[in-house]
């Protein structure tokens, strides 16, 4: 049977969450489930988690498929996933999250009769200290019409700017698979890529109001906090390296509406490395800023330079980072 859904999942040491992760995808309609094609990536985990997947493998053969490969990191999964998705439509998730498994089998009904290139959904954080969940809506958009990539106002419409990363999106495989690999590999931060392929490859899409997506928030280990964002910040010099591969290559949305949204994408994202780079000891900051520059040299042109980046370029580095530990010590004490 013809799979409609691709859903990748990367596994690495994830014992406590796969058997929920796995779960959630087992819709109740069986003839829709048969149309889920599941690829479970095992990233070299040295525990159980791999095992556990490979048991739904042998309930579910239809269903469910694990590669086993080496440990390259969430983006290396992400594209191994990628390169063996063959469903219409593709959803990426992290194995110690889940879905909803009711508005999963919504999203199927739906995808069915379809032919748009992104369907977009609100996601729920689950606040794992707390146990609550806290919904990231989709705001200012008519839910259920399909949209114009290059007539939606992404820039004013008050959505986040990572709106089309994977907790929200279900991509037409086909356009993803065109440009792949994407994804930085023995990184963190991978899904950045995330934000600006979709966009730079999709020419309509559609959203709906109901979430689909469990984002576990708060557990261990996780790297979404401010300190890590700093600990990792050579990763996303390879993240932002990687991005500006992927523009470089894909030309077609160059001339199109959209390349404004994108260079504002762009922009912010060069900027917010900058500045957190700048929050770092001194030496680590020099030589990672240093390589950074050397990042940027092929997005010449591709991108506008806010005030921390502008005054970077002008000043030596000494006294850039003198005079911004300054200021960042006056108004930003608690994030250096």
């Amino acid at each position: 049977m013809e799979k409609l859904l691709s859903i990748i999942i990367p596994i690495y040491k994830v014992e406590e969450y796969i058997g929920q992760c796995l779960e959630s995808v087992l819709i109740p309609d069986v003839s829709l489930r048969e149309r889920i094609e599941v690829v479970a990536v095992n990233d070299g985990t040295p525990d159980h988690s791999a095992d556990m997947a490979k048991e739904y493998v042998e309930k579910y053969p239809s269903i469910f498929t694990v590669i086993d490969k080496e440990n390259g990191g969430h983006g290396s999964a992400f594209n191994e996933g990628l390169r063996h998705a063959t469903g219409k439509y593709l959803k990426f998730i992290d194995s110690d999250d889940w879905f909803d498994t009711a508005a999963l089998e919504r999203l199927m009904k739906f995808l069915e009769n379809s032919d748009v290139d992104l369907v977009l959904n609100p996601f729920n954080y689950f606040l794992v200290e707390s146990k609550e969940y806290k919904l990231i809506p989709i705001k200012n958009m008519p839910y259920g019409e399909l949209m114009s990539m290059d007539e939606y106002d992404f820039i004013n419409s008050g959505n986040r700017q990572n709106l089309t990363v994977f907790h929200s999106a279900t991509y037409k495989t086909s356009l993803l698979q065109k440009y792949a690999p994407f994804f930085a590999e023995k990184v963190f931060y991978d899904d950045i890529a995330l934000r600006f392929v979709p966009i730079a490859l999709c020419d309509n899409f559609i959203a709906f109001d109901y979430p689909i997506y469990n984002y576990r928030v708060g557990r261990v280990g996780q790297t979404i906090t401010y300190e890590n964002k700093k600990k990792h910040a050579a990763d996303v010099n390879k993240v932002v390296a990687c991005t500006i591969d992927f523009l470089c290559r894909c030309k077609s949305y160059q001339d199109k509406p959209r390349a404004k949204y994108i260079r504002h994408l762009l922009s912010r994202m060069i900027y917010f490395q900058i500045e957190s780079i700048s929050r770092m000891h001194y030496a680590e900051s020099r030589q990672i800023l240093e390589d950074y520059r050397h990042v940027l040299v092929p997005a010449k042109g591709m991108y506008d330079k806010y005030r921390r980046h502008k005054v970077f370029d002008v000043l030596p580095f000494p006294l850039f980072f003198g005079l911004y530990r300054l200021y960042d010590l006056i108004l930003y004490k608690d994030k250096i």
